[in-house]
């Protein structure tokens, strides 16, 4: 399926766990695809834009203070030509969420500010991140940073087999 805007969400999940979004092209929305509190799979889809750089292939948020979007698997997407490929969020007026296992593999992200990127007041932990191309990146292939006196960024499978090419 296809869905081509220019609204703010092409896919938005509040709060919806087990939904499989799969062969989707979801094009030039700011951001394509949404996940608030939601634990999800996607694959085999296309969240690209075109023109300037902007938005996000996936935005995903956590709920609220504690609360943690866990187990979401991003396997073979393209989130090109964006700000950010995908964009964890979990910070908000002094309250914190956590991302617990998230995996994303055989993806691309080409042409974005950053290829993963994360709010540095959130929590990550065991995130799986193998076999991607992120390719020329602007800021940051990969910000996994959180600043250790109100987030933390722990044991993470980086494998060596993502490709890295043009990024700083």
């Amino acid at each position: 399926a296809t869905l081509t805007g220019t609204g703010t969400y092409g896919v938005y999940l509040n709060q919806k766990d087990n939904i499989i979004i799969r062969n989707c092209n979801v094009l030039n929305y700011a951001s394509s695809v949404y996940l608030y509190g939601s634990n999800n799979l996607i694959q085999d889809s296309n969240f690209s834009k075109d023109g300037a750089k902007s938005g996000n292939g996936i935005y995903i948020y956590a709920r609220s203070n504690g609360e943690e979007s866990n187990d979401n698997n991003i396997i073979r997407i393209d989130a090109s030509n964006r700000a950010q490929g995908i964009n964890f969020i979990g910070y908000n007026s002094g309250w914190r969420g956590s991302f617990r296992r998230n995996t994303i593999l055989d993806s691309n992200f080409n042409n974005n500010s950053y290829g993963l990127k994360h709010d540095a007041g959130s929590r990550l932990y065991d995130f799986n991140i193998s076999n991607n191309n992120i390719f020329n990146a602007s800021s940051y292939a990969i910000d996994l940073y959180s600043n250790n006196t109100s987030g933390a960024s722990t044991n993470h499978t980086i494998t060596p087999d993502n490709n890295l090419y043009g990024s700083t």
